[in-house]
């Protein structure tokens, strides 16, 4: 599909080329108006086929208009932006190094949470943040031991304040513990099959629970009548935590409205532990509970007893594959001052980690928290350090990948339109140390391989072929080490370097090209690989790829042959576009993102889509070209 930016920013920005390229520009050469349209009329004429015969291809009918009008207007102006390429990537530049700087020292909010927390000045201190509605997820990324050892991560935070009335512990992770609505503590627990499974909490004491007497005060309700007897021991259970099994269970009646409930238990002699625990077990596929207070009785009186646990904060060692509810975690409580929180991780969990160790702290939902340090250690007391976050920058581009194209792309077409030496070089330089930050391999190899064969315009014909080889060294250095990693081991290591995809490129291809070859004329239909994957991947926990990573086989698998073949046609169209306008310099630098499509599918971006129009549309570069 056409992506957001360009269906959202590049009619915007047609509309302003077109009224600069009527105010002050020249109609182009109708030669020039008949060589760029070319290109894109296979496309549009496949979006009009498949539209009559009823199959929705807005992508084929959008893109190739908006593509003509954009350069249409370009070809008016003819301006060359090369320039403007150069202040666009220092910007991106300035952009990833203010991510990384930031990522350095501090945590980071994981998926769609709402973290209240103060950026920059969380650089030079405390990070706080506020977990509203539905609780939040705050993470890092530490490097393991090289040798798998055990390790121990030493956190220093405090719980500024949290909902201690809703951290129900759930054994089983399929239980979803909810807040009701009305704001006060009342939770729905939601049981994966009827009865199956119970929720708990604990409070520590301070001493031996043996002679002493607790009252247990709750509200429940159940989704219909339910009669519970004492030799069930269901419902509400008021128990010794890691003791002699000692409990007490409460026996009555429950329904769909709100009951006030009492359960008082004298705890016997044989009860040793300090620890008094709640347990809620009804054989239903759901009930409600609020309001829960547990007391000693002393006397005439009855004194509340300190705050359940788990509440507020934890802090787990994410391993792979785990659902959040099943990892080890500490609680925390409120307090006024700066706790440590110490989780000790054996070398067995290390292992399963993998080639990061993801510590995440969970927030309850409406708990503030204040995270000042944290430090890792492995069993011999050496620091581990910490990655970056997010390891592989991205700009306001949205993902690396796409913020390494389009760098790329600038780096190479900007490196070809210039018309002076050191502008040339600085383009390269910034948008080579840019892409490092990004990542991205496809990228880096890109630039490595096509920046210094194009810089090699402005020397002599032998500092042209040493330039050449250089560029030849460099693609197999970076080929060596970005995919080969074993032969040079962790002496170096580039952002990414461990992030790497969960399906592979050759098999996302091979699937591509399957899906091709069984839907011969139609294809998988518009955005629907994602749909194809999983039909054919039943079972497969790994990630959905959400296009076939290439732009050729992604065009055949959607479309069918006709797709396939319309893509080679609007490749071959654009090279002899390219060389009308800017020679041979012009067709090797277009070389450069289509060896990018060749790994991912990025071209419909806004920020790509518009910088190969730009390039290629710009003032010719070829000497007698107007």
């Amino acid at each position: 599909m056409v992506s957001a930016g360009a269906l959202t920013f590049a009619p915007l920005f047609a509309v302003v080329l077109a009224v600069g390229s009527f105010v002050a520009g020249r109609p182009p050469r109708w030669r020039e108006v008949v060589l760029w349209s070319l290109p894109w009329i296979p496309m549009l004429l496949l979006g009009v086929i498949r539209t009559a015969m009823g199959a929705s291809s807005p992508d084929l009918l959008v893109w190739p208009l908006l593509a003509m009008g954009v350069g249409y207007a370009s070809l008016r102006l003819d301006v060359s932006p090369s320039t403007g390429f150069l202040v666009g990537a220092v910007l991106v530049t300035l952009g990833l190094v203010g991510e990384r700087i930031v990522a350095g020292s501090t945590w980071h909010p994981v998926g769609d949470v709402a973290v209240t927390a103060s950026r920059i000045p969380g650089v030079m201190g405390a990070q706080t943040s506020d977990a509203m509605q539905g609780g939040a997820r705050l993470e890092r990324f530490y490097r393991p031991p090289v040798d798998d050892a055990g390790v121990v991560a030493r956190l220093a935070v405090r719980l500024v304040d949290g909902a201690v009335g809703r951290a129900w512990f759930t054994p089983n992770p399929d239980i979803t513990v909810e807040p009701l609505e009305d704001g006060s503590d009342a939770v729905r627990v939601t049981l994966p099959l009827a009865g199956a499974g119970y929720v708990n909490r604990h409070v520590g004491t301070g001493e031996p629970l043996a002679g002493r007497t607790f009252v247990l005060h709750a509200r429940v309700r159940t989704p219909g009548p339910l009669t519970l007897g004492r030799d069930a021991c269901l419902g509400l259970i008021l128990q010794e935590r890691d003791g002699a099994g000692n409990r007490a269970c409460f026996a009555g009646e429950f329904d769909a409205t709100w009951r006030d409930l009492a359960l008082t238990w004298t705890a016997p002699p044989t009860a040793t532990s300090h620890d008094l625990q709640v347990e809620v077990r009804f054989p239903v596929a759901w009930f409600e509970i609020a309001d829960v207070t547990l007391q000693e009785r002393k006397g005439d009186a009855l004194l509340p007893l300190g705050a359940f646990e788990p509440t507020g904060v934890r802090l787990a060692l994410a391993l792979p594959g785990q659902p959040a509810s099943a990892w080890p975690s500490t609680s925390l409580l409120p307090a006024p001052e700066v706790q440590t929180v110490e989780l000790v991780v054996d070398s067995e969990q290390v292992a399963t980690a993998g080639e990061r160790l993801r510590f995440v702290v969970r927030q309850e939902a409406g708990s503030t928290v204040t995270l000042a340090a944290m430090k890792v250690e492995d069993e011999m007391g050496g620091v581990l350090r910490a990655y970056a976050r997010p390891e592989r920058g991205s700009a306001w581009f949205g993902h690396p990948n796409v913020a390494a194209h389009g760098l790329a792309l600038v780096g190479v077409l900007g490196v070809t339109l210039a018309g002076a030496w050191p502008i040339a070089v600085i383009t390269s330089i910034v948008t080579l140390a840019a892409t490092l930050m990004t990542g991205s391999r496809s990228g880096l190899i890109v630039l490595t391989v096509f920046l210094p064969v194009l810089l090699s315009r402005w020397l002599p014909p032998l500092q042209r072929r040493l330039a050449i080889s250089l560029a030849i060294v460099l693609a197999l250095g970076a080929a060596g080490y970005l995919f080969l990693p074993s032969l040079v081991g962790n002496a170096i290591t580039l952002p990414g370097r461990f992030d790497p995809n969960d399906v592979s490129r050759l098999e996302i291809w091979s699937f591509a090209w399957q899906a091709m070859q069984a839907h011969p004329w139609l294809g998988v239909g518009e955005g629907g690989f994602p749909a194809a994957w999983q039909a054919s991947h039943v079972g497969d926990v790994r990630a959905t790829p959400v296009h076939a990573h290439n732009l050729f086989l992604g065009y055949g698998a959607s479309y069918g042959y006709p797709g396939f073949v319309m893509m080679l046609a609007w490749a071959l169209g654009l090279v002899a576009f390219a060389w009308r306008r800017h020679g041979a310099w012009g067709v090797l630098a277009l070389l450069a993102p289509l060896a990018l499509w060749q790994v991912d599918d990025t071209l419909r971006y806004g920020s790509i889509f518009l910088v190969l129009l730009l390039f290629l549309t710009a003032r010719s570069t070829r000497e007698g070209t107007a």
